[in-house]
């Protein structure tokens, strides 16, 4: 699975769309990609899914336009409250 299916929308491009359109678009890149290999996600070494947790905390930041630094894990709550 190459890596740049994961990867969300460009900060530049993010700038010009809404909150609600990141969204759907993090939401159908991001998790459909995670969705579709959950099978064979069970008992893939740690590695792997770290990849992927980074992409997914990734395109929650970029979802709500926030630096690098910041903690992905509130961002991923409200994401789930508003999924």
């Amino acid at each position: 699975m190459p890596l740049l299916l994961l990867t969300p929308p460009p900060r530049h491009v993010r700038k010009q769309l809404t909150t609600e359109t990141a969204q759907t678009i993090a939401c159908s890149v991001i998790l459909s990609r995670i969705d579709y290999c959950n099978s064979l996600l069970y008992g893939a070494p740690v590695a792997v899914t770290e990849k992927l947790q980074r992409a997914h905390n990734n395109g929650a930041r970029v979802i709500y336009q926030q630096r690098r630094r910041v903690s992905a894990r509130p961002l991923l709550k409200s994401l789930q409250r508003i999924l």
